[in-house]
């Protein structure tokens, strides 16, 4: 069964903990949605999915860190600006940072070469890209007005940004450290782009409306064949690998085989927003608390789907092997309910959201 642990949520009137009515029907939901331990084979001892905090005020859109110890989660803004918090191994910080409007993702340089001062880049909407050092934020100036879906760091001063004006006038943006500027695009056919992910500076990848499928190759964005004409929100590639979810009411799920995108659609299962690739395995997440995992036999239910969670937007995994994955209400505007759950050998900390500087 998914394990019991501790969940707290942060509420406009100050209160920073679930009241005992709320706890006992999240873990009601949580019992009833599984009937046997999460595990991965072969894998050491079993893992379970807990909630770290459900109920927040704001939706949250993304989750990544550097560790699992140095965890961002970024979201809507119910009034008090975007929302971003961090999670240092112990205690939940809420960060201010100085600005408006809801953020849809977050990321910054991972991989050999990338260090605990590395910046972080956090894009919403309005054209909205932050900049944190670890101590403060910077609104940075960028090329347009548009929503920004998704952000990838190749390295400080090599990062990606992709959106669009909802589902259309597709974009993307390259920081090298000193500006961000317009990158030329194939015809998107009035598409937008919600995601874009790499391998390194010279392979990185763009999905978005209709299939859209964009590959940068160090001189020119080509389209790709993405094995599918349906919505992808998400790609996440790691080395060869490579998938991309999406879909409307039910999911869209494609993989690179032999250099390939080929469309491994599950059926009967919900919209998937989120995925990410781990060294053995793999997750996605969408609508209803979906939850689906990645085996040599294909993608399998990891969890029964969590009614109570209106859908899961991102998923990341962190070095010890645990999976993250937050959501909420983020179908529609004011996106709201937010809520972080953890897969693990033990439950992550929830308690209160301290107010940070």
């Amino acid at each position: 069964m998914l394990a019991r642990g501790p969940a707290a949520a942060r509420h406009a009137a100050g209160e920073l903990s679930l009241s005992s009515r709320n706890t006992a029907i999240v873990v009601a939901l949580l019992l009833a949605a599984c009937d046997g331990v999460s595990t991965t084979p072969d894998a050491g001892p079993a893992q379970e999915w807990s909630v770290v905090h459900v109920g927040l005020d704001e939706g949250l859109t993304s989750v990544w860190g550097r560790s699992s110890t140095d965890v961002y989660a970024v979201g809507s803004d119910a009034g008090d600006g975007p929302m971003v918090i961090h999670f240092d191994g112990e205690r939940w910080t809420r960060l201010a940072t100085g600005a408006s409007g809801d953020l849809w993702w977050v990321n910054g340089p991972s991989g050999e070469d990338a260090t605990d001062g590395d910046p972080i880049f956090m894009g919403g909407v309005g054209g909205l890209i932050l900049r944190y050092d670890g101590a403060s934020f910077t609104t940075m100036t960028t090329p347009g007005t548009g929503t920004v879906y998704g952000i990838w760091a190749a390295a400080p001063d090599d990062v990606w940004a992709v959106g669009g004006v909802g589902a259309g006038n597709g974009f993307a943006w390259r920081y090298d450290g000193s500006a961000w500027t317009s990158v030329d695009l194939p015809d998107l056919g009035g598409h937008g782009l919600f995601k874009v992910w790499g391998n390194a500076s010279d392979d990185v990848w763009m999905v978005g409306a209709a299939g859209t499928m964009l590959h940068w190759d160090g001189s020119t964005v080509e389209r790709v064949q993405a094995g599918t004409t349906r919505t992808l929100f998400t790609i996440h590639v790691d080395g060869d690998r490579a998938a991309a979810v999406g879909g409307a009411g039910t999911a869209a799920l494609v993989e690179r085989e032999r250099g390939v995108f080929v469309d491994h659609s599950p059926t009967f299962v919900s919209q998937l927003f989120g995925v990410w690739l781990t060294d053995a395995s793999g997750f996605a997440v969408g609508l209803n608390g979906t939850i689906r995992r990645q085996t040599p036999d294909g993608w399998v239910e990891d969890v029964a789907e969590l009614s109570f969670i209106p859908a899961l937007h991102a998923v990341w995994a962190d070095d010890a092997g645990g999976v993250w994955a937050v959501g909420g209400q983020v179908i529609a505007e004011p996106l709201s309910d937010g809520v972080i759950i953890h897969r693990g050998v033990s439950p992550v900390p929830g308690g209160p959201i301290e107010e940070g500087p």
